[in-house]
Parts: C-alpha cells; structure tokens; sequence
C-alpha cells in the first residue's frame, strides 16, 4: 500500500511531528506521487482526472500538489486542542 511505503522510505520533504515511544507517529509527506507506484497509478489511471474535470466543467486539469497526512489514534498536533 502507497501509505505504507510513505512512512516506511519518506522523501526529502517528509515530517515526523510527532513520534512516541509507543510507536504513535503524526507524519507528512509530499510530492511524493511519482516515487510511490500506488500514488502514480492513482493520478495517471483512476477515475480522478474524469471526476475533476466534470465537477469543474473543464476539458483539462493540472495536478499540482499532493500531500499525505497519516496520523496516529489519539495524537494530536502540538499546536491544536483535542475536542473533549
């Protein structure tokens, strides 16, 4: 799974912000999708450039960017409140 190999091998650009001694972890990374087969797949053979297109009434559509967030049950980034 894309997800997987993302915080197994991150790119140059990845963050850990938060990583616990009981494995819990708030990554990012990004710009990611042409070195993750599972990303590229998704942007060049899903349905997402048909669904884009017909939302913004457009014959054409630009990828830009592309950022993963993947975050642990209960961590929260250190700049927010939990709800609660």
């Amino acid at each position: 799974m894309g997800l997987e190999k993302s915080i197994e091998e991150p790119g140059d650009r990845a963050r850990i912000y938060h990583r616990s001694h009981d494995g819990r972890f708030f990554f990012y990374d990004f710009d990611s999708w042409a070195r993750i087969s599972e990303y590229e797949a998704f942007v060049r053979q899903s349905p997402c450039v048909d669904i884009t297109t017909t939302l913004l009434k457009t014959d054409v559509v630009h990828f830009f960017f592309e950022a993963v967030f993947s975050r642990s049950y209960g961590v929260t980034f250190p700049d927010t409140v939990a709800p609660g």
